[in-house]
């Protein structure tokens, strides 16, 4: 399936000094099947893969798979990196009361064992929450909350969507297996136009679901990843409404949260949210002043925000255009992210380019690789949500369409 994504936009014709191209090497690890060219593809790649602390890759897909309800993959690499090798590890739905159809990225704990989230399914048909355990060469399949028990209202939300989190996710640490989990869904009663965020917590050998938050549609949070900062609020970003990014502080006893907005610096905020040794926090906003998307740094104790680039300053946005989710910070500061289209090779789909991956220093923008720079889009275009760095700087990510195959990619950059 060819995405049709990003149509047009009115380029910011602002010249940024400091701007240049890498000669870093991208690796394509897998290409994806689509669906048309194979009986078990593995298109609708929406989110990138983590970095396992085995040193394998582990990802997921929204749709397609054995059963057609999206799939959970692992990439071995061998001894030297110059080979990895794929294997399905889970296919969603296929049974009653299975789970399918996943909107999220995967959290690892600390023994291994992998979390994410269904939109559709599970023993209510609205959804699940699931951990993957291994057992020797096998994994093994756990549903811990399934939503909408009543059935009717779904009092407790629907159709979680975006990753889980956790205290300590933004350090890069493990998820401890016991602390609570956070995510979003769809608020109670089926409305689109409405989210809630909610908390899942262990108790003996079972979860208890809360919904903590409700969210009105004029701040509509996005389909990214809460982040729980020092003090335990739960940070995100607005995907619909007049502000960028907003603040769930908790009272003394987690019993109750306060809603705080922060000011706008463009629309349609999205991706994951970031915080540096400063506690100053990150995002990406996929329209931004200019419709293009910008970079944003946001000070959660004085609540000023202010914009670090715009994308699309270059001429054809050499530069990219329309962040593609979150960032991730390297060892040295700097920010690297991914744009959705953009950077020059306008041969893709929609002809705008097929995306970059992109470094920030104070303020200049590197283009580290700019996609659909093989015939084709052999290498990949469209790169989503946010990328994965290992302990060389390494970045890893996917792409939601070309490659070999035309179903998306997984990918290695090497500076």
């Amino acid at each position: 399936m060819r995405m049709k994504l990003f149509a047009g936009a009115t380029a910011l014709a602002v010249c940024l000094s400091g701007l240049s191209a890498s000669a870093a090497a991208l690796k394509t690890l897998y290409s994806f099947c689509a669906p048309s060219s194979c009986n078990s593809g593995f298109d609708f790649v929406y989110y990138g893969p983590i970095l396992g602390q085995d040193g394998n890759l582990y990802g997921i897909t929204y749709g397609a798979g054995a059963n057609k309800g999206g799939m959970v993959y692992q990439l071995v690499p061998n001894a030297d990196h110059s080979a990895w090798a794929f294997t399905d590890i889970h296919d969603f739905g296929g049974v009653e009361g299975a789970g399918y159809w996943p909107l999220s990225g995967l959290i690892q704990d600390a023994q291994g064992n992998l979390y994410g989230t269904t939109t559709s399914g599970g023993a209510h048909h609205e959804g699940q929450v699931f951990k993957l355990s291994k057992k020797g060469r096998t994994w093994k399949f756990a549903s811990l909350y399934d939503f909408c028990p009543d059935e009717e209202n779904c009092s407790d939300g629907m159709g979680p969507q975006g990753s889980l989190t956790y205290a300590g996710a933004a350090s890069g640490s493990p998820y401890d297996g016991t602390s609570p989990l956070y995510g979003i869904a769809l608020g109670p009663g089926g409305g689109t136009n409405a989210r809630v965020a909610f908390t899942l917590t262990p108790k003996g050998k079972t979860w208890k679901e809360k919904i903590i938050h409700g969210f009105g549609s004029d701040r509509l949070p996005n389909q990214g990843t809460l982040m729980v900062g020092a003090d335990g609020s739960l940070f995100g970003a607005h995907a619909v409404g007049d502000w960028t990014a907003f603040k769930l502080a908790p009272n003394a006893k987690h019993t109750k949260w306060k809603l705080h907005d922060f000011d706008a610096v463009g629309n349609d905020a999205n991706g994951d949210q970031i915080v540096d040794a400063t506690g100053a926090m990150f995002g990406t906003t996929q329209s931004g002043f200019s419709n293009n998307g910008n970079v944003y740094k946001l000070d959660p104790g004085t609540g000023s925000v202010h914009v670090l680039y715009e994308f699309c300053a270059l001429a054809d946005c050499s530069d990219g255009k329309f962040s593609a989710g979150g960032m991730k910070l390297t060892g040295s500061g700097d920010l690297l992210g991914l744009t959705a289209v953009g950077g020059g090779h306008d041969i893709d789909i929609t002809g705008q380019g097929g995306g970059t991956i992109y470094k920030l220093h104070k303020g200049k923008l590197q283009t580290l690789y700019a996609f659909c720079a093989q015939s084709n889009c052999g290498d990949g275009e469209y790169p989503v949500s946010s990328p994965t760095l290992d302990a060389s700087g390494n970045v890893f990510g996917a792409t939601a369409d070309g490659g070999a195959n035309g179903g998306g990619t997984v990918f290695e950059l090497v500076p």
